[in-house]
């Protein structure tokens, strides 16, 4: 080739380069897969009143600006799950500007929409864009329970983790599922959101499966109101799930029955079940009360004995009273194990 030639083929090979490069940044160039551009988008819509799946919902995409659609509103449903996919071919790739709404029909009632979203045209075929999650409603009244409650552990009042919580319907409205179970998180707090069948109240029993030691334990019949107006929450309470040795003891003077203040008391176990721990030493207040210090790792009864050291009195021997015995048990406490008088020094 001479370099007439070359001078003359110099001008369309540069030419060319540039093509290739204007076209080696285009994921579609090469790709049979790739088509016309399209607005590809999925989304999900939730009820704001019960966080559930919003379905047969009417969502409508309404193009404002930026890469132009074949149609200005681009329509389709919510499916079973709440899921949607808007689907339309644009006239070049970009971005589309417009608002996303959410209609309930008829008469069309729009229930929210978002202003300003953006959205991306694609080429290549079945690369749909997930947008997110969105809340709608309220919607229509519609019957819904949410009630919450709290297990714990009775002898400290700290909320307890890993309880199965199961519910059992014993009667009321009619609810789906009549049972089920749930976990308490790390605060000790649970929710059952069973879906009634319609107005009222439902009746059911909490069952508790603590973690080992625990032992399982029922509540009483609770009576849980069905809502429809508003995201409202029903409180059960909540429920000391282990058993407990929640005791106070009173030590009074035996000449006038007024109490004794300042006195040392020590208890130590003799036999019965395992507590936490074996022993303990304590100072009666002005009312002349103490309490028993005292966790038990399973049900039943303890039994121990009182040492007391009356107050005033230096290097005196401990008065034994006992032997007492304790038993578990799950009502709220402290329960009185016993009143005992002594002599005045």
């Amino acid at each position: 080739m001479n370099l007439r030639t070359s001078e003359k083929l110099r001008g369309p090979l540069a030419l060319a380069a540039a093509a290739l490069m204007a076209t080696a940044c285009d994921p579609c160039v090469g790709n049979t897969l790739c088509d016309d551009p399209v607005l590809d988008v999925t989304g999900r819509a939730t009820v704001n009143l019960t966080g559930r799946p919003a379905s047969n919902i009417r969502v409508e995409f309404r193009s404002v600006s930026g890469a132009r659609l074949m149609q200005d509103t681009v329509v389709t449903r919510t499916d079973a799950d709440g899921v949607f996919r808007l689907r339309a071919p644009a006239q070049r790739r970009g971005t589309v500007i417009g608002e996303l709404a959410f209609l309930l029909d008829p008469p069309w009632e729009e229930l929210s929409y978002g202003v300003d979203l953006q959205l991306e045209t694609t080429r290549v075929e079945g690369a749909s864009t997930f947008i997110g999650s969105w809340g709608v409603g309220p919607l229509p009244a519609t019957p819904h329970i949410r009630a919450a409650g709290r297990t714990m552990e009775g002898s400290t009042g700290e909320g307890m983790a890993g309880v199965t919580v199961v519910f059992e319907r014993s009667g009321g409205v009619e609810v789906e599922p009549d049972a089920f179970s749930t976990i308490s998180d790390e605060d000790g707090e649970f929710t059952i959101e069973p879906i009634p069948a319609g107005d009222g109240s439902v009746i059911g029993r909490l069952r508790f499966i603590p973690p080992e030691p625990y032992p399982e334990s029922v509540s009483e019949e609770l009576e849980i109101p069905v809502f429809t107006a508003r995201p409202l929450v029903h409180r059960l309470g909540e429920f000391a799930i282990d058993h407990r040795l929640d005791y106070e003891g009173e030590l009074l003077w035996g000449d006038d029955d007024s109490p004794v203040e300042g006195a040392t008391v020590t208890f130590r176990r003799l036999s019965g079940i395992e507590v936490e721990p074996d022993g303990f030493s304590t100072t009666t207040g002005a009312d002349g009360r103490f309490s028993f210090d005292l966790r038990p790792l399973r049900t039943g009864s303890v039994e121990g004995e009182l040492l007391v050291v009356r107050p005033g009195t230096d290097d005196a021997v401990p008065i034994p009273i006992g032997p007492v015995t304790l038993e578990t048990f799950t009502e709220p406490g402290p329960l009185l194990a016993g009143s005992w008088h002594l002599e005045r020094p």
